[in-house]
Parts: structure tokens; sequence; C-alpha cells
């Protein structure tokens, strides 16, 4: 990993500096792998060519803003109970052959505002934001998101999410069988309102 961060109370201000990683090599790599951390601030960051550009394990009321993303897999990981977090104002670019992830909620996170960022995927079955099982209270609101290829998702809520607001997006999709929204089994209490989705040969919701 580029930095690895495990106290509360730290800023990593990146000032426009460039970090950029090898991720063609075994094992993983992580731009910025923050573990149990609170009132972290990861912001004016230019992060490339890394597996993950952000990692966040059990991290609360932090924030991932103003910061260009440039992942081999995924740009920004929200893992392991992390609540209350921020990410405002990212641009998010993710390309690979199959899984290409802008940002994952998972693992039982709550409370957690993706806003205004900028969000392209290219590969097939790629996700714009992809909100996993067990996730709830996530707002996602004033997003462009753009996904190229078969299969491919701008928001994904995943079984048994709850209190998902989405709202003011606009969602661009291109490819077989791809979806601007879709919504898996026992998404309950979903707000999806005013977005803006564009569909070639594939389903709007």
């Amino acid at each position: 990993s580029g930095f690895i961060v495990t106290s509360p109370d730290v800023i990593i201000n990146f000032n426009g500096f460039a970090m950029i990683g090898n991720s063609t090599n075994a094992p993983t790599k992580i731009g910025v792998n923050v573990t149990r951390g609170n009132n972290v601030s990861v912001l004016n960051a230019n992060i490339s060519n890394f597996t993950y550009a952000i990692y966040f394990f059990n991290v609360s009321n932090s924030s991932i803003s103003h910061s260009i993303f440039n992942a081999t897999s995924v740009a920004i990981v929200l893992d392991n109970s992390s609540r209350n977090n921020i990410i405002f104002n990212n641009t998010i670019v993710t390309n690979d052959t199959t899984n290409a992830f802008g940002i994952i909620v998972m693992n039982f996170s709550i409370g957690n505002n993706i806003t205004f960022n900028n969000i392209n995927t290219t590969g097939n079955t790629a996700r714009g934001i992809y909100v996993s099982s067990g996730v709830n209270d996530t707002t996602i609101k004033d997003n462009t998101i753009r996904t190229l290829r078969a299969n491919a998702e701008g928001i994904r809520l995943d079984t048994r999410v709850l209190r998902t607001n989405i709202t003011n997006n606009t969602i661009t999709t291109f490819g077989d069988s791809s979806r601007g929204i879709y919504l898996f089994t026992d998404a309950n209490s979903t707000i999806i309102e005013n977005n803006t989705i564009h569909t070639n040969i594939s389903f709007g919701i």
C-alpha cells in the first residue's frame, strides 16, 4: 500500500500531487488503506494504477473528496461497518476486462453519503456504485455515472439493503443487458427520485 492509516484524526492532503502504483504485480495494491480510523480526511489526491485507490475498513466520520482516482479494479471501498463517511466531488475511472467498480459499500456499512462524483467504469459486469447486502441508510445523490460494456450497471443495490436514497443522478449505460439502476431482492424503503437515465439497448431501472 501507498499509505496505511490506523489512527484517528488524520488529514492526508495530497495538494494535487500524484501517487502512481504498479497494480500489474501481485499482491493486491492499495493507494490509501485506512483501518479502524475515525475523522480521517483524504483530499486533493491523484491516485492511479492501484487495484484499489482507497480502502476504508471499519472507518467512521471520515471523508474522501476533491480527488482523481484511476484504478484497475475498484476506486473506493467502504467495508466492515464503515459509518457516516462522505465521498464528495471526486473523479473516478476504473477499467477492467471483467469487474470494474467505481465505489463499493459493503459488509454492514451504515449512513454513508456519496454525492457530486463523476464516475466512469469500463468492463463486463462493471458497476458505477455497488451497495452490497446488509448495508443501510446510504445516500447517493447528484452523481454523474457512465458504464460501458455488457451487463454493466450504473447503481446496484443488492439483497437486504435498506433505506437507500437515490436522487438527482445522471446515469448513462452502453452495452447489452446493462442497467441504469438495478434493485435486487429486498431492497426495501428505497427512494428513487429525479434521476436521468440514458441507455443503449439496455434497461433504465
